[in-house]
């Protein structure tokens, strides 16, 4: 029988799949079954040739074309390196001799990455009556405010429990992930560190809002229903519903580290409040107390500051 490139893939994550997390086994499976198995999941891996992963990469790039969300580089280039480890496993498992990716290397280039960019001041007048007149649901509006006013990334807020909040601290601590949670996908921020966001006012009442309207809910922003959390792409996908698809949700702790910056708060306190990890970060982790109630003013101080943006 002819070993099909179908055939490996699953065998490489077969073998793969104790090391590493339901998001990657997930991202491969997609991958697979959306642009790699329709051309050659059914051919010999021994007769997959450079022309056919071309041809996968450019079909790529024009379905993500078509969906408006993004050029399509980045997607190619990702599929061009999920082929890749199949025919690197099958090299050494000696059923292949070469890896007929190597040629494709630098056929896509990547798109220029946006950084993220201070809001300005025309469109901070929109946000907030925007966010309140969003027929979306209670949770989306509270999740978009609760990003805005705590600088935590989309991410962190998606996966905030309530068992991360405190309310006699007025805290909301983010715990750092085991390493069964890591490998299941679960890290609970960018960098896997304990965290902690003193909450203001508007932010308390947000949350004691979020804990009426969903008490099922193990997540403080749920999405559907009580027991996922809100979906990836919500808190942009609203904006672009609002008509500010030009904002995304990273120039939110933009705008924060440039406002706080030209209040000239400690950038210490900004940058540690942004949970930016420089150098030593096993020090980083035993830091998430530090300046933490000079941290707690500032936060209040933000908040005040978004609330004045539409005043």
């Amino acid at each position: 029988r002819a070993e099909t490139f179908r055939a490996i893939a699953y065998e490489f994550c077969e073998h793969k799949k104790n090391f590493k997390s339901k998001t990657w086994l997930y991202v491969r499976n997609l991958a697979y079954e959306v642009d790699i198995f329709p051309m050659i999941g059914d051919k010999p891996i021994k007769d997959v040739t450079s022309v056919d992963i071309k041809n996968i990469m450019d079909n790529a790039v024009k379905r993500v074309l078509k969906t408006g969300k993004g050029t399509g580089e980045n997607k190619a280039i990702a599929i061009r390196q999920i082929i890749a480890e199949v025919m690197q496993y099958a090299i050494i498992s000696d059923r292949l001799s070469n890896d007929p990716t190597y040629a494709l290397r630098g056929y896509v280039n990547k798109p220029e990455v946006e950084n993220a960019q201070p809001i300005n001041s025309k469109d901070k007048r929109l946000i907030m009556p925007s966010i309140d007149n969003y027929p979306g649901s209670i949770s989306t509006r509270n999740a978009l405010k609760a990003l805005i006013y705590t600088m935590l990334r989309t991410i962190e807020v998606r996966r905030g429990l309530k068992e991360y909040i405190d309310f006699e601290a007025r805290t909301w601590t983010i715990p750092i992930a085991s390493k069964n949670e890591v490998l299941a996908g679960k890290r609970n921020m960018k960098k896997n560190r304990i965290h902690i966001v003193p909450l203001s006012d508007q932010v308390l009442t947000i949350i004691k809002a979020q804990f009426a309207a969903y008490p099922e809910s193990p997540y403080i922003f749920p999405g559907i229903n009580n027991n996922t959390m809100i979906g990836a792409g919500t808190m942009n996908q609203a904006f672009r519903n609002m008509g500010l698809s030009h904002i995304t949700m990273h120039d939110f702790r933009a705008t924060a580290s440039t406002d706080l910056n030209e209040a000239n708060y400690n950038s210490n306190w900004i940058e540690l409040q942004l949970a930016h990890v420089k150098g030593d970060k096993v020090k980083a982790t035993y830091d998430h107390a530090k300046w933490l109630n000079d941290r707690r003013i500032m936060m209040q101080d933000w908040a005040d500051m978004v609330d004045s943006w539409s005043q």
